[in-house]
């Protein structure tokens, strides 16, 4: 229907490039959405602050999917199906969005900061993708969850093998219930050229690579600090925030 309240209709923009839908309370659905862009160059998506979470009678001014009554969070967004030349998407301050799947292997930067994503495991990243990955940005996650939500789990080092062509990584935590990470010996990709691990409540940090030039680093526990490169250009080793 054309005259549909709320509805983007994307159908035979196929040389689209860009489409950015942010801050957009009125949005309440997306059709022709997996065509978009598929014969140009790449399509950069941006839902930045849309969907977020709801409660009572505030759902009914958000998009079209209604929370799960066990659960105010759990939302899921409304469209089946992402375009397939997507190479960029921005998620940030999202906070409904718990979880992605079917996401195409031509992404290569994702930004899910101020979403309600957990786990990498959420993130949709597929293995045969994670090679094409270069930007990654899981700045804040979970902020807007209450003090006592318990189910936060660790994003672990081992994770980040494979993603052979990250050059960006954001992994900063803003209050000590969010999720923080575990570093193993080596787990950085060699090709990481800014590492922002904000307050991450680590004693020690992983070896870092020679391509490295910006980390931020200020805001843990610091007692071990391994050879830094001579690429860096910038350099911040603040105090530690107990939060």
């Amino acid at each position: 229907d054309g005259n549909e309240t709320h509805l983007v209709n994307l159908e035979g923009m196929t040389h689209l490039e860009s489409v950015s839908i942010s801050g957009a309370e009125w949005f309440k659905k997306i059709q022709n959405f997996s065509s978009a862009g598929s014969l140009g160059p790449g399509l950069s998506v941006d839902f930045t602050g849309t969907f977020t979470h709801c409660t009572g009678n505030d759902c009914s001014n958000n998009y079209d999917v209604l929370p799960d009554i066990s659960n105010q969070y759990d939302e899921t967004l409304p469209f089946d199906v992402w375009p397939t030349k997507m190479t960029s998407l921005n998620l940030s301050g999202c906070s409904s969005v718990e979880k992605l799947t079917g996401l195409p292997d031509t992404l290569e930067e994702l930004n899910v900061s101020y979403t309600g994503i957990e786990n990498v495991t959420d993130l949709g990243i597929t293995n045969n993708n994670k090679s094409n990955i270069i930007v990654l940005d899981m700045y804040g996650l979970c902020n807007h969850r209450p003090s006592d939500h318990s189910s936060m789990l660790a994003i672990t080092g081992d994770y980040l093998s494979g993603f052979t062509s990250l050059e960006r990584l954001d992994i900063a935590r803003v209050k000590s219930s969010a999720p923080k990470i575990t570093f193993t010996p080596n787990s950085l990709p060699t090709s990481l050229i800014t590492l922002n691990i904000r307050c991450q409540d680590i004693a020690s940090l992983p070896a870092l690579p020679s391509s490295l030039e910006i980390l931020y680093a200020d805001g843990n526990e610091l007692t071990t600090i391994p050879a830094l490169p001579v690429t860096l250009r910038e350099l911040s080793l603040g105090s530690y925030i107990p939060f």
